[in-house]
């Protein structure tokens, strides 16, 4: 997908990208940067990514910038969600949610034909310690030639504008694996900030600007908190005890600040585990206290390195921890538009629970243009939230 026009360069007068040259703006990141949407890649995700949403509100103001995107019709991650049945999530407890398999499904071009040309190159299982490595995960293929790393591929890009959403996909891989991975998973706070420092040394230069982000808190988001619900353990759906195995792989009953993975509830109501402690909800499909704590810690120590890196590199920071965290807490609601966390009526999250509703997105792109009106003493023009749908139900 392009955002351009073959007409000659008009600036409107009403907006001004201040200190911001857009003529090659690149996104480098993770799920957030790719619009990761129902746990898949697709084609409606990748047109309402932030980076997309963002370039289309540059373009109003010099029509010659563009803005290329990897198009997919749907695949390269897990498993697609889909939603069968509304009635019963208004009470907290879902009727059925269904997945349907679609994996690594191939780009319809050839992989060398999308080499060097596209400016959204996010990857939602791009960790911190691969990008200085080979390529080895296959959504890469889209836009990265297969002997490249990912830190090369950056540099060749030469943007005079670039985002950068790292160090999510460290902690949801962390959280995927119900905390399985020990800290062998999860880089050093010294490894992740010579590698943060290693993209952006790669991109920045002393003519460009740039924009990076802190990494939203996603033990607060429905993907973690939801099962919770479904299970009953913050609610009257279930008077059943649920029985889980601990990191130590002792079993006890689960509480309150224990969660359940939403991507694996239907495996786990398949093959019974819970109901007793001969049969408990196994560790990879849930994180217990300690480990919803070390993965909070995980995140704050990361964010902390995020902001410091910010003001050393002179770059323009959008608090993504903080912004989820509102949402998360206490909603958005003006002009008729209201978000919040509520899994699915919420109209923030998509169906996984931690991707953005096209109107999720929306809403970051608007705070992502108040950072940069005030960093680089821009005017660019707000996204209208209702133009933008919430999730489907099938």
């Amino acid at each position: 997908m392009v955002f351009s026009a073959c007409k000659p360069n008009i600036v409107n007068p009403a907006f001004s990208m201040g200190e911001i040259d857009v003529s090659n703006y690149v996104a480098f990141g993770n799920d957030y940067t790719t619009g990761v949407l129902n746990n898949v890649i697709s084609e409606e995700g990748q047109k309402n990514s932030f980076p997309a949403l963002l370039a289309k509100q540059f373009n109003i103001i010099d029509s010659t910038t563009s803005f290329n995107l990897p198009l997919m019709p749907l695949g390269m991650m897990d498993k697609q969600l889909i939603l069968e049945k509304l009635d019963s999530i208004y009470t907290g407890c879902p009727d059925k949610i269904l997945l349907e398999g679609l994996h690594n499904l191939k780009p319809s071009i050839p992989i060398d034909a999308l080499y060097g040309t596209f400016h959204n190159m996010g990857s939602p299982n791009m960790k911190t310690k691969d990008m200085p490595n080979g390529l080895i995960q296959k959504d890469l293929l889209r836009f990265i030639h297969q002997n490249t790393t990912y830190i090369d591929a950056a540099k060749s890009m030469k943007p005079s504008f670039f985002s950068v959403e790292m160090g999510f996909a460290d902690v949801r891989n962390y959280a995927r694996l119900g905390g399985t991975c020990d800290v062998g998973c999860m880089p050093s706070t010294r490894d992740f900030e010579a590698l943060y420092k290693r993209i952006l040394d790669s991109l920045k230069t002393p003519d460009n600007k740039g924009l990076i982000f802190t990494i939203p808190d996603i033990t607060e988001m429905p993907y973690l908190t939801f099962g919770k619900n479904y299970f009953g353990l913050n609610n009257d759906c279930s008077s059943s005890f649920f029985y889980i195995e601990n990191h130590d792989e002792s079993i006890s009953v689960a509480k309150n600040d224990e969660v359940f993975l939403l991507t694996e509830l239907e495996n786990i109501i398949k093959l019974g585990q819970g109901t007793s402690d001969n049969n408990p909800i196994r560790d990879f499909y849930c994180l217990d206290a300690t480990e919803m704590k070390q993965l909070k810690i995980y995140i704050a120590t990361y964010n902390n390195i995020i902001r410091q890196l910010a003001t050393s590199y002179d770059l323009a920071l959008v608090d993504l921890n903080q912004i989820f965290h509102e949402i998360n807490v206490n909603g958005y609601m003006q002009d008729g538009i209201n978000l919040n966390n509520t899994y699915i009526t919420g109209g923030f999250y998509s169906i996984d629970g931690y991707s953005l509703s096209p109107r999720g997105n929306a809403y970051i792109t608007n705070r992502i243009i108040e950072v940069l009106n005030t960093k680089y003493n821009a005017n660019i023009p707000f996204l209208n939230l209702g133009d933008y749908p919430v999730v489907k139900v099938e």
